[in-house]
């Protein structure tokens, strides 16, 4: 027996969690674009990156306040745990009755492990997990998960799974002013969103630099953060650019974030390439730093106009 989420797929972007989320707003018929999802949600504005640039950096951050931010855009993202082979076979097999009775009832739900990705249904020996970039790449994350077990990742288990249900989407002003609120704590307050040796923010840059120093810059961790934040910051371009369409009296006040954002995502795009030598692209990031720092300050003198 199977049992598949009617139209649940997962479109393949880097940023798996935003893979996720679109794929759950098509699932629940919300009109919302794809830069509306990374400038809403924050996610254009993160930057998390380990000090050796581990190419879990995009994964290991605190979702918490992303999540409320998500909430605007008429998603609830619910939390049901975090796992490791530490627990006990039951506490593994109540979780998959858990999702196995959400599925039943035609809720999505996803797992987290180091990338994000939609539960579609199950069989009778598990889970069916969406694949982002399937059929390019079919050998990583795993397509299924085997129920008691968790077989297909327990090598490298850390693990988070959640729900989601439909809500009434916040009005577009406050969806726009939580999430360059949120743009300007990930820099004032990184402490929140990680630890070491993990670091968001002007930390991030601080980290990646470190890292490329220490000769981690042709590894696939660099390459990897490269293209998950070079993603982000051409969404985040988008999102201003949406902003400016939506808002016409904003878009003169948006166009300096778009030249911006623009810079930012071309060098950390050269910064990804492993041909490029180590001085050249700490060099791109130390510029990019200076940018997003200016632009992270423009923001907050911006945001009392705001409400």
């Amino acid at each position: 027996m199977t049992k598949n989420l009617p139209n649940l797929t997962m479109p393949p972007y880097c940023s798996t969690l935003i893979g996720v989320l679109h794929g759950v707003s098509d699932y629940f018929k919300i009109e919302v674009s794809t830069p509306w999802l990374f400038g809403g949600s924050g996610f254009a504005f993160l930057m998390n990156v380990h000090e050796e640039i581990c190419p879990s950096g995009p994964y290991c951050w605190d979702m918490r306040e992303t999540i409320r931010r998500i909430e605007n855009l008429g998603i609830v993202m619910s939390v049901h745990g975090s796992y490791t082979m530490n627990n006990s076979l039951e506490e593994r097999q109540q979780l998959d009755a858990l999702l196995i009775e959400k599925l039943d009832q035609g809720i999505p739900c996803s797992l987290s492990n180091m990338e994000h990705q939609l539960i579609t249904g199950y069989d009778d020996t598990g889970f069916l997990t969406a694949q982002p970039w399937a059929p390019q790449v079919t050998d990583f994350p795993p397509a299924h998960l085997t129920f008691g077990s968790w077989e297909e990742i327990k090598d490298e288990c850390h693990v988070e799974f959640f729900s989601f249900a439909k809500a009434t989407p916040a009005k577009e002003l406050t969806v726009i002013r939580d999430s360059l609120k949120l743009a300007v704590d990930f820099h004032r307050n990184p402490q929140k969103y990680s630890h070491a040796p993990y670091a968001t923010g002007s930390g991030a840059y601080a980290n990646w630099i470190k890292g490329v120093e220490s000769g981690h810059g042709s590894e696939h961790g660099n390459w990897w953060n490269g293209m998950v934040w070079t993603e982000s910051r051409k969404l985040a371009v988008k999102y201003f650019q949406e902003i400016g369409t939506k808002y016409p009296l904003f878009a003169a006040v948006t166009e300096p974030f778009i030249a911006d954002y623009t810079q930012i995502a071309e060098a950390l795009y050269q910064v990804s390439d492993k041909s490029i030598s180590s001085e050249k692209k700490i060099e791109l990031l130390k510029e990019a730093q200076q940018i997003e720092a200016a632009a992270i300050n423009r923001i907050e003198q911006l945001l009392p106009m705001m409400g």
